[in-house]
Formats: C-alpha cells, structure tokens, sequence
C-alpha cells in the first residue's frame, strides 16, 4: 500500500497574506519550516487494525493528479471532508499592529483505485515585527484519511515550524519631481501630488517667510495616510543653500495603470554643493529614508573631505559637481532612527535652526538629476558605481570601507537589501539606460552560467535577475517579462 505522510503539505502549501491596510508595504514574501510531531496512525484492512503513534517522520509525497477546486471556506475551525477539490483555511490574526491572514491548502483526490484527504488547520501563530522582517512560530493540527481498495489509513498529529516574512523587493523605483525654488517662488505644494491606490500621498513643500529675517526657506518631502493627521508627517527636508537634492520611491504597480499600488519606502537625499554652509570645512550630505512597512523613518549624516570647492557646483548647472566624486574621506557620520511622529517632527524642526542667509534673486535650492545608483555623481551609473558597492557591501559604520550612499535604507551598514535598491535587481536594465534591450542582453550573456551570485559580487554583476546564486534559464524568463520596457 502507498504511503502519503501529509504534513508536508502544510510546509508546501501553507501561506501568509496580509490583509489591505496602508500602514503595511503590501507584497512579503515568506520562508518557513515545518516539523510534525505526535503523530497516530491506524491502519484498517478488513477485520485487522495496526495502530501506532511516531515521534516525527520524514516528509514523502507521491504525484498528485485529478484534484480541482471547490468553494469552500473555513474560517478559523477544522472543516468536515471535501471529496477531491481544495479547501483553503484561514486564521487572522495581528503583529505588532500588522494585519495578517494565515491561509492553508488542504487537498482531497483521487488516484486511480486510491483516494486521499487531507486537512490541516493552523491554529496559532506568533512573532514580532523588527526593522519590516516578521519573524516567529506557528502550530497546529492535522489530519489525513488514505483508502487503498480494501485498506483505509488514517494519520492525526501536529505540526510546527517558523516562519520569517520580508518585503518583497520587487517594488520599481520611481523618482520625486520638482522645480527649482527660490525667495519669489510661491510657498506650498510644488508639482503634482503622488497618490497611490492604498490612499497615501506624497507631497513636496516649499516653505517659509516672506519677511526678511522670516524666511526660513526649505523643501519639505510629507507623507499622508489614510485617517492620519491632516498636515502629515515631514519624511525628507533640504535647508541648503544652493542644496542639490534628489528624491525617490519604491511601489508595485500590479495591474500596471501607471498608479503605484502603496508605497514600500521612501528617500530624500539632500547635497550640499554650494558654500560651506556651517562654515566646518566639511561637505554635508544628509539622506533620509521612511520605511512605510515598519513605519521607521532613519537619517543619515554624512560630513566628507571636500575632494574640490566649495562650491561643489556653480552656475549655470548647480547641481552637477566639478569633479567626480565630489567626496573625500568620511569624517563623521551620525545616524537617528525614531519611529516616525512627533519625535521626528521635532528633529526636522532642529534642522532648520542651521538655514543660511541667502541672495533673493538667486536660486536657492533645486532638483538633482542624480540617480540613485550613481555613487560618485558623475551623471552615469556605470561599473565604477557597481565597484564601489561591492567594496562596501557588509561593511557598518565605524568599519573601514564603509560609504554612506550606498546604505540605501539608513541603517548604519550596507546590505543586500541596499544592493537590491540601489540596482534594481529583478529589473535588467543592466547598463542603466532606462530602457532594456539588446545592449543589456549583451551585458546579461556575459554572466551566463555563472555560479555564486550573491550581495558581495552585487548578484554577478546584477545579472542573477531572481538572486538564486545562479545565471540560468530563470532569468531568461525575467528577462523577457521587461523586453524593450523603459522607465
């Protein structure tokens, strides 16, 4: 007789989904282990019976075919048996505020003279939520019932395992546009508001007096939410004076309408590349970052050698460096992470007691067209920017090699998660042209093949599309999804 061992199917079939909520970065993906334990089984042949219970059991599980779906939910409770379909089950439930559907698949089928059907209910989960990973435990029970012609096998037990949920990555990056500003430009919103279809809004501000002493002038990144407070929350800010800022998101579009489905995070990174505004001899460099998912808004202060100037810039093109990078040797850096509200608001407010005096008639700050993944502000993201990754990535602040633009999320060290933003990777613009093609193709063929992809080679040069550690024929398929795609 065959032998189904059924719990498996929970660590194959078993999922988590977040239920709608714009507080929580939409798609995770999740990574889990399942372990069985107290486990009985009977087996009936006609007037005979075997009966034993087992500690555990490895996981076997035979070709399963003729099974379709029925529409059936439970929610919360083990449901009776369901003649060969699907049942799915579901337990809802919340970490650390974050809204969460556990769903199970059981299966019921025939195979040939054989007819299976398996149940398995998860009854409880916990597990904390910290820097957008969720992490914890899971248990419930199981059942299965096997008829075999004559025979009839029946298995009850329990199963548990951990789980581990992170954000999936696969967000496009999309920049914050807006104009230059100075005294005479209007105050309040500069360009269009950025809605997503989860309610949130993104709004550049250009704020201050119009009395001399009064001014204060700044661009202010606000954040809104759904039901939040109606003014927002500041999550980027430039007081420079002749400040080059660039400032950008990261959000799925699904259904692909042009509208971002939420925002998973985002970033303003504002240069001082006029004169030495604090007067320190030192070039500034403040990036900040708002993780939506874990509501963690992170600011990292950079202060470099100058490597020419100041000015960094000058006129016409103020937000263009005179050399290439503009940065010398890290001197210090400071690095603030508070949950975004009423601690950040009073850590923005601090920043504007640094605003200059400043020329009216001048521009005072303005939009860079630096892109994320240009380290040294050059204008190109070329393999000079890929070098400089590699030879930071696992280094932390305080560690020789260690470069603050490459620490994407704000986090004190660069990671692979820096690298997935900084790159891209998933999306095989691979010389970063804005538009995939037969020059990225040329790139992608280059690493075919090649083993041991992993964040420290930046994913073989950004070519291991899926981060399987591995140029296959899987990246192929990515590859093709974005043919002749531009962004």
């Amino acid at each position: 007789m065959k032998m189904i061992l059924l719990a498996v199917l929970f660590c194959l079939y078993g999922n988590f989904a977040f239920a709608e909520n714009p507080n929580v970065a939409g798609e995770w993906l999740i990574d889990q282990t399942c372990d069985p334990f107290n486990v009985h089984r009977v087996i009936v042949c006609g007037d005979d019976t075997w009966e034993w219970y087992e500690g555990g059991f490895e996981p076997y599980v035979e070709g399963m075919s003729n099974y379709f779906d029925v529409s059936q939910t439970v929610d919360g409770t083990l449901s009776s048996s369901v003649e060969y379909g699907t049942l799915t089950q579901t337990l809802n439930g919340e970490i650390n505020g974050q809204n969460i559907t556990f769903t199970t698949t059981s299966l019921a089928e025939s195979y040939f003279d054989n007819v299976y059907d398996t149940q398995y209910l998860v009854e409880n989960f916990t597990g904390v939520l910290t820097n957008g990973t969720i992490s914890g435990i899971f248990n419930g029970t199981y059942f299965q019932s096997q008829t075999d012609n004559s025979c009839t096998q029946t298995v009850t037990g329990q199963f548990s395992g951990t789980f581990t949920i992170k954000e999936n990555r696969n967000a496009r990056l999309y920049p914050i546009e807006f104009p230059d500003a100075d005294y005479w430009t209007p105050r309040g919103i500069l360009g269009n508001p950025i809605v997503a279809e989860s309610g949130e809004r993104l709004e550049v501000h250009w704020v201050g007096g119009w009395l001399p002493g009064q001014e204060d002038l700044h661009y202010e990144l606000r954040y809104y939410r759904p039901g939040d407070r109606p003014e927002g929350w500041r999550i980027g800010q430039c007081h420079f004076f002749e400040g080059a800022n660039s400032a950008f998101f990261f959000s799925p579009d699904r259904n692909e309408n042009t509208i971002p489905d939420y925002f998973a995070s985002i970033h303003w990174i504002s240069r001082d590349f006029g004169n030495d505004d604090n007067h320190d001899g030192l070039l500034d460099v403040i990036q900040h970052s708002y993780d939506v998912g874990s509501n963690k808004y992170s600011r990292l202060r950079s202060k470099f050698d100058y490597a020419c100037g100041p000015p960094v810039s000058v006129e016409p093109d103020l937000y263009t460096p005179l050399c290439s990078p503009p940065y010398g040797q890290l001197r210090s850096l400071e690095v603030i992470d508070p949950p975004l509200g009423s601690e950040t608001e009073e850590l923005f407010d601090s920043l504007l007691l640094e605003v200059p005096e400043f020329p009216m008639e001048e521009i005072v700050m303005g939009c860079s067209s630096i892109r994320l993944c240009d380290m040294d502000s050059d204008g190109n993201c070329n393999s000079i920017d890929l070098q400089i990754v590699k030879d930071a990535v696992g280094k932390c602040w305080g560690e020789s090699g260690y470069y603050p633009l490459a620490d994407i999320d704000g986090d004190g060290c660069v990671s692979d998660s820096d690298v997935v933003l900084i790159f891209g990777i998933g999306y095989p613009d691979l010389n970063y042209d804005k538009i995939v093609n037969f020059a990225d193709f040329a790139t992608f063929a280059v690493k075919w093949l090649d083993s041991n992809c992993e964040p420290s080679n930046i994913w073989c040069d950004a070519a291991d599309l899926d981060t399987s550690g591995r140029v296959d024929i899987l990246d192929v398929i990515v590859f093709a999804e974005y043919w002749l795609e531009g962004k």
